[in-house]
């Protein structure tokens, strides 16, 4: 057995176990030897399971998280969870989902509360409804912004037309001086002036 073990690779994780049972004179020493030993990891087990409930009561929605991000936050806790052998049923999942997302989202609650039923709702249906009111969110922000961009009353025209020109690095094509322009020169001036 020893053989087939080791070529499996594993001997080393029994080997330590079933050198300290050998050493024990009766069974009920080797299942009060076991029983002390692996009594931590049950202990363990607990602490995470109350950890990770605790995270997913503390677990909300950041303002730059979208919908998707939030319950894959959900999901891996719920997962976590399973994997310690909790399961988290879909209607405490779509409850936290509910009760977690930002104000803007109040009124789609709402209609999936008064609507729907959410102790049978599948975690995946409160998620794409969610999701479509999202999107349909993000479209009108984005056609208010382009709404505003054309209503502002300026356009890229107006505004380089509105700047003066820094004239402290002109150069004037008539007299060869920095600080103004040969339309507007004192020299070009003068020799009109001067001129009969």
């Amino acid at each position: 057995m020893e053989a087939n073990m080791e070529a499996q690779g594993i001997w080393d994780a029994i080997e330590p176990t079933a050198n300290e049972i050998a050493k024990k004179k009766t069974t009920k020493e080797d299942w009060e030897s076991l029983k002390t030993r692996f009594f931590g990891v049950d202990r363990v087990k607990k602490a995470r399971v109350q950890t990770l409930k605790s995270e997913f009561k503390a677990l909300h929605v950041k303002d730059t998280e979208s919908i998707d991000e939030f319950a894959g936050k959900i999901s891996a806790l719920a997962n976590k969870l399973s994997d310690l052998g909790v399961t988290m049923e879909d209607d405490e999942q779509v409850k936290k989902l509910l009760d977690s997302v930002p104000d803007k989202f109040l009124q789609v609650i709402a209609a999936i509360e008064q609507f729907s039923d959410l102790d049978i709702m599948p975690f995946d249906e409160a998620i794409g409804r969610l999701k479509a009111y999202e999107e349909r969110i993000r479209k009108r922000d984005d056609k208010n912004d382009e709404h505003l961009l054309l209503s502002s009353g300026t356009t890229s025209a107006d505004r380089s037309r509105s700047k003066k020109p820094d004239r402290s690095k002109s150069m004037c094509y008539y007299c060869q001086e920095l600080g103004h322009f040969a339309y507007e020169c004192p020299e070009k001036k003068r020799r009109k002036r001067s001129l009969p």
